[in-house]
């Protein structure tokens, strides 16, 4: 992956990985995600890019098919090293931890349908721009990190926490529209009052 050469397109460091391996591609879109500040714009492209990837092996597609955006955009060579780098110590991290075991979730074609949807919906869960919230992304990052993981090391318990992931990503966006509509109205009524003359 390293070049002398100041960037690559991600479509070329993709095909540079001979990626035909679907998790390990989640886990390098993933990487970015993981830490709890919101990455905006690039939180949106990143997580469509994520949900097609997911909807393809859900699918049953033999090889993954890349958006043009993703597969056309620059990303310097010290990124991409930083990228694999930190994948590579997920990969070791959980491997501390995972096994093959329940592998019902994930060794059938049904169990990797489920394993592809819950990647696809935890990119649309990234895409959703909550611009400033933290760990907006983080939370929908694990619960596709996880499934990745799953179908690597063919362990059906990871695949159960990446559906705990998915249930904390609920609850916390529930959570902040709650806050953000309730903050909102408490700001927006007084100013109303006072407008309309009511006491």
């Amino acid at each position: 992956m390293k070049s002398d050469r100041p960037s690559i397109t991600f479509g070329e460091g993709f095909r540079a990985l001979e990626s035909s391996s679907y998790p390990l591609l989640v886990i390098l879109l993933c990487a970015p995600f993981i830490q709890p500040i919101s990455l905006g714009p690039l939180a949106t492209i990143g997580g469509l890019s994520i949900a097609a990837i997911g909807w393809q092996f859900a699918r049953g597609r033999a090889t993954p098919w890349l958006p043009r955006k993703l597969e056309e955009l620059v990303v310097p060579t010290k990124t991409w090293d930083r990228l694999l780098s930190f994948s590579n110590g997920l990969l070791r991290f959980f491997k501390r931890f995972t096994r093959m075991r329940f592998e019902v979730l994930t060794a059938n074609p049904r169990g990797r349908a489920l394993v592809g949807y819950t990647i696809c919906l935890a990119g649309l869960l990234i895409a959703i721009p909550f611009v400033g919230i933290p760990f907006n992304n983080t939370f929908p990052a694990l619960m596709a990190l996880c499934a990745a993981v799953a179908i690597i090391e063919n362990d059906g318990l990871m695949l159960l926490a990446s559906l705990f992931w998915l249930v904390v990503t609920v609850v916390y966006f529930a959570l902040v529209i709650w806050v953000i509509i309730y903050f909102g109205t408490e700001a927006v009524l007084p100013l109303l009052r006072e407008h309309l003359g009511i006491g």
